[in-house]
């Protein structure tokens, strides 16, 4: 039998299904188990990032900075790199920043979004990140733009939304990535699907529980999992959905508390709900599940600082997820 990587280098048996991901997406369930968390409002715009193992419980660890403090910028990742995309210091930007997995230190600068926005969604393959959504100072959006990872430069055209909205949450597999929820005049239960190594505009897949905003979003190869949110309070409830078949999100669980503005990702089976802000005040908790059993979610550790509308992503490819309070959102 064909012999393929596994995290620690080693060689090992795969089942067809990851062969075949493989292929598709570059994606490898165990790739790796880092968590990075950037910026977001401690309540004041953060340039933090910081660290954690997801496969292990504990608190986070210093990273190092983005070049500028940021907040509602869409994130994604490659193995080897995390992106943030867009956002507010507080002043609408552009720009895209990213950072290594394997080594701790600053922002770099990647290139720029099409448009300045905030609040927009994020999602990738192994190579192509995709951000959408989001809103200028007045006008909601629904760009859809992409950069491929692997070499700097500025985002491309993608296609568009199918509704202009912000706050959209992301969440991704190796081949399609979905976007869910947000805010048009209100809160939405839209849930819209693409093919990530395609252009094109987005497709109806099904809708939330509920209207929903400011979530975070955890995934693996088949299933995507979204974590709180604010309905308009802030909610407990875990939700889920399946990529390979278009249809409503289920319910999962409960998180421990209630919270909107999350943050999540995930690596192979376990998802991580992140941070957010219960009633004005930001949060530090972590709280994990796993991906492929319906549950509550339980304690993790904490962040380095309490905050909200941050941008999280991990270095295994599945986990790849965008949530935010944006307590500025258009309504």
């Amino acid at each position: 039998m064909t012999r393929y990587p596994t995290q620690d280098n080693a060689g090992g048996i795969w089942k067809l299904p990851d062969i075949a991901n493989h292929h598709l997406g570059g994606f490898w369930p165990d790739h790796g188990s880092k968590a990075l968390t950037s910026g977001g409002l401690t309540p004041s715009v953060s340039n933090v990032i910081d660290f954690f193992t997801i496969s292990t419980t504990g608190n986070a660890s210093d990273f190092g900075d983005l070049h500028t403090g940021l907040q509602g910028a869409a994130d994604f990742s490659s193995k080897t790199h995390h992106f943030s995309a867009g956002g507010s210091t507080p002043t609408g930007v552009n720009n895209i920043q990213f950072v290594a997995f394997a080594s701790t230190g600053n922002a770099a600068d990647f290139g720029d979004c099409t448009v300045v926005r905030v609040n927009n969604g994020g999602a990738s393959n192994s190579t192509r990140g995709i951000s959408v959504g989001g809103a200028d100072s007045a006008t909601n959006a629904n760009v859809m733009d992409y950069v491929t990872m692997q070499s700097t430069g500025n985002a491309l055209d993608f296609g568009d939304l199918s509704t202009s909205r912000n706050n959209t949450t992301g969440a991704s597999n190796p081949t399609r990535a979905l976007y869910a929820g947000g805010y048009r005049s209100g809160l939405c239960t839209d849930m819209d699907i693409v093919t990530i190594a395609t252009l094109g505009n987005a497709l109806d897949f099904g809708d939330l529980l509920g209207n929903n905003g400011n979530f975070g979003a955890s995934t693996n190869s088949y299933r995507g999992v979204f974590s709180g949110g604010a309905n308009p309070g802030e909610v407990n409830v875990i939700q889920y959905f399946t990529f390979q078949s278009a249809g409503n999100a289920m319910d999962f669980g409960d998180l421990i508390t209630a919270r909107s503005g999350m943050m999540g990702t995930s690596s192979g089976p376990r998802g991580v709900a992140i941070g957010g802000v219960v009633s004005g005040t930001n949060k530090n908790e972590i709280e994990y599940f796993t991906m492929t059993t319906c549950g509550d979610g339980t304690d993790f550790g904490d962040l380095s600082v309490a905050r909200r509308e941050a941008s999280s992503s991990s270095d295994s490819h599945g986990g790849l997820a965008n949530g935010a309070d944006r307590s500025s959102l258009l309504q």
